[in-house]
C-alpha cells in the first residue's frame, strides 16, 4: 500500500464524516431529546455497541442503507449486527 494514498483516503473519509455529522446535528437539533455525537474508527457495529454501552444510552437509532441481498448475506449489515447484539432497543430507519 502506498502510504500517501492511505493518508489521502483517510483524510477524505474524515472530511465526509464531518460533513455527515454536521448534517445529522442540523436534523436532530429540533428533536429536544439528548443526542450523543461521536466519530469513531474501526469495525462499525462493534464501535457503535461499545459507544452505546459506555455512554449508557437508552436506545440506538441507526440507518439502513440497503445493501443488495448477496452482499448482506456475505458481509452482514452494520444495522443487522447492531440489532442482533445490542443490549438496548435499536430503531433502524431507512
Amino acid at each position: 500500500l502506498n502510504p500517501a494514498m492511505v493518508k489521502q483516503t483517510n483524510e477524505l473519509y474524515e472530511l465526509a464524516g464531518q460533513e455527515l455529522m454536521e448534517a445529522a446535528k442540523k436534523q436532530t437539533a429540533a428533536a429536544k431529546v439528548p443526542v450523543h455525537y461521536e466519530t469513531l474508527v474501526g469495525n462499525a457495529a462493534q464501535q457503535i455497541l461499545t459507544a452505546a454501552k459506555k455512554s449508557e444510552a437508552s436506545m440506538i437509532l441507526i440507518g439502513s442503507r440497503g445493501m443488495n441481498a448477496v452482499a448482506e448475506f456475505i458481509l452482514g449489515s452494520v444495522s443487522s449486527k447492531v440489532a442482533m447484539y445490542a443490549e438496548i432497543p435499536v430503531l433502524i430507519v431507512k
